[in-house]
């Protein structure tokens, strides 16, 4: 077990055998470390609603085991890391309530395993990728909010709000 020390104002506990991370609502502030990337093993990961600001590290797509991720209610700014997809087992992911840019990646849309997406209140533009319809295990996604996502194809889908 070995105890790291982040620039921001908090400090990570590497373990090899942590399988959940829950810091949502802990006042958080800084950048997402890189090093959590490490956590070979981690399910859940909940950094939600707290003030963490700067991007989201593209080395969270190393995640594996990953199936939950939660970082909404931030300050998130960038672009979603289309890597995120290589998150195998990944069936949430919730990215709503941010400062993110740009196109929404088919990337993202790799892990069919996805049941839940939320993207909404974000700084989004383009269109939503056609791969979405081939997600038969997508129960709810959510885009609303966000400048110049296409409310056509929102109100074409049922399973879209």
């Amino acid at each position: 077990m070995e105890l790291f020390f982040s620039q921001t104002s908090y400090c990570v506990l590497i373990c090899d055998q942590l399988e959940h991370l829950d810091l949502g609502s802990n006042n958080l502030h800084g950048t997402i470390p890189e090093e959590l990337s490490e956590l070979n093993l981690l399910e859940v990961l909940y950094l939600d609603d707290n003030g963490i600001t700067g991007s989201i590290p593209s080395e969270l797509g190393n995640l594996v085991s990953l199936e939950s991720l939660s970082l909404r209610e931030n300050k998130l700014t960038g672009t979603i890391p289309g890597n995120l997809g290589q998150c195998s087992k990944l069936n949430e992911l919730f990215l709503d309530e941010n400062l993110l840019q740009g196109s929404i990646t088919s990337g993202i849309f790799r892990s069919h395993r996805l049941k839940k997406l939320n993207l909404g209140g974000n700084h989004l533009t383009g269109t939503i990728p056609s791969d979405i319809v081939q997600f038969q295990h997508l129960q709810e996604s959510k885009f609303l909010y966000n400048i110049n996502v296409p409310l056509i194809y929102i109100c074409s889908h049922k399973f879209i709000e």
